[in-house]
């Protein structure tokens, strides 16, 4: 699981990427929350859904924790 940030405000992003919607340019997108997203007006966005929730439910669920 690759984990990605927030361009502007570096939090992490786990089900929905807000990603610019740019067709000429080749260069992988960078990812932004929801909040930082609709804070810039003027642009056109793509989200993409990273996981589901079942998926992160299922990944969560398996977590042990280490104690020391």
């Amino acid at each position: 699981m690759q984990l990605r940030f927030c361009e502007n405000c570096n939090c992490e992003l786990l089900i929905l990427l807000w990603i610019m919607e740019n067709s000429d340019s080749e260069e992988p997108s960078t990812p932004f929350c929801e909040d930082c997203a609709l804070a810039q007006e003027g642009k056109t966005w793509v989200v993409i859904q990273q996981f589901s929730v079942k998926k992160l439910q299922t990944m969560y669920d398996k977590l042990k924790l280490k104690l020391s």
